[in-house]
């Protein structure tokens, strides 16, 4: 512990009053001169670098906070850096800021700048996070969580290209984790690289054969590429590893939609309602498959359903109407051609509909 003389004691307490009144200049003035009092006690310059970081002059701040820490044997920057743990783990995320961005201006400090980065990503500001993972990787580009984290911002931003090549310098670094395998894929799929993606999504089944994803991406990308019955098996066997997931039914319903088979696809997709009756899309295509099918009562109650859930989908209003006229509802099928206009002017199918139910 320090022991401070008299007259060093109080030129500190007057300047940490001035400074609480914002006097800064008055501040700064007295701490000066403890420096001078003083120069092998960290605190003088300690609340120097606080004065100048409170009033944004940022390299002044970062000298007397490296004098300080200098002074201090490293053991200021390391207070900081607890201190921002402390707060990060608590979410007080600007607390948890400044105690790191102190850090920083101390000493070169990559853990320092990994949780800056992670705040900065998780207040949105990607662009500042993408910075000081960068600015890490300059100085140890094989610092795994830093790849990771600027990885995940790319990979969350469809930056595909960037993210593909980050995950593959993971994959050097560490060829036995499925996750880089997996998000490879999932970019190569973003971008259109189907036969890319298939090679990739593989290569995560083989790492990780319980990853039901696996299935169900290997499943999407055979339907895109018009191979159907390759794509049903990947989804019976996403099926089979995890049979919770609504969508796994919703995309055989598509499949069975695809192969021109009603009945069945109505079976997937009522088994999708069921796990998750929130879902539109499979809401509207029950309806669809229900009105296609002549079953107009039950169409219309997820017709409903689904315009309760979005009032404004011009096309589930242009559908339901369609079948109000099934059902010789007339007056009810104009209320849902105009309503239809109202939201997309231009539908002119819609207007088509109408002028028939108007001569």
């Amino acid at each position: 512990m320090v022991l401070f003389s008299k007259k060093y004691e109080d030129l500190i307490v007057k300047a940490l009053g001035y400074m609480q009144l914002k006097q800064y200049a008055e501040s700064e003035k007295y701490l000066v001169k403890a420096t001078k009092k003083n120069s092998n006690i960290s605190d003088a310059f300690e609340y120097l670098g606080l004065l100048y970081f409170k009033t944004g002059k940022k390299d002044l701040a970062g000298k007397y906070y490296r004098k300080a820490n200098d002074i201090s044997g490293g053991m200021l920057s390391q207070i900081y850096f607890n201190k921002g743990l402390i707060f990060y783990k608590r979410n007080l995320i600007e607390d948890a800021m400044v105690a790191f961005t102190k850090v920083n201006l101390m000493s070169e400090n990559k853990f320092a700048r990994y949780y800056l980065g992670q705040i900065l990503s998780k207040t949105g500001n990607y662009k500042g996070a993408i910075e000081e993972y960068k600015d890490i990787l300059k100085k140890d580009p094989e610092d795994i969580k830093s790849l990771e984290a600027l990885g995940y911002i790319y990979f969350d931003l469809k930056i595909a290209d960037q993210g593909i090549e980050i995950f593959k310098k993971l994959i050097i670094l560490n060829p036995n984790i499925p996750a880089y395998y997996f998000n490879i894929a999932s970019l190569n799929k973003f971008l259109g690289n189907y036969s890319e993606s298939e090679r990739y999504f593989l290569l995560s089944y083989e790492k990780d054969p319980e990853n039901y994803l696996n299935y169900l991406n290997l499943g999407d990308i055979y339907k895109l590429k018009g191979e159907l019955d390759k794509s049903e098996e990947m989804i019976l066997r996403a099926i089979e590893k995890f049979p919770m997931d609504f969508m796994m039914y919703y995309e055989m319903g598509l499949i069975k939609m695809e192969k021109n088979d009603p009945a069945n696809a109505l079976k997937y997709f009522l088994k999708s309602f069921e796990l998750n009756f929130e879902d539109i899309y499979t809401i509207n295509k029950i309806a669809n498959i229900y009105q296609m099918e002549g079953e107009l009562n039950k169409a219309q109650k997820f017709f409903k359903k689904s315009l309760k859930m979005d009032n404004r989908d011009p096309y589930t209003h242009f559908k339901y109407g369609e079948l109000l006229v099934m059902l010789d509802d007339k007056e009810e099928a104009k209320k849902e051609y105009n309503i239809v206009l109202k939201i997309e002017p231009n539908y002119i199918i819609a207007k088509i509909k109408l002028r028939e139910l108007n001569d």
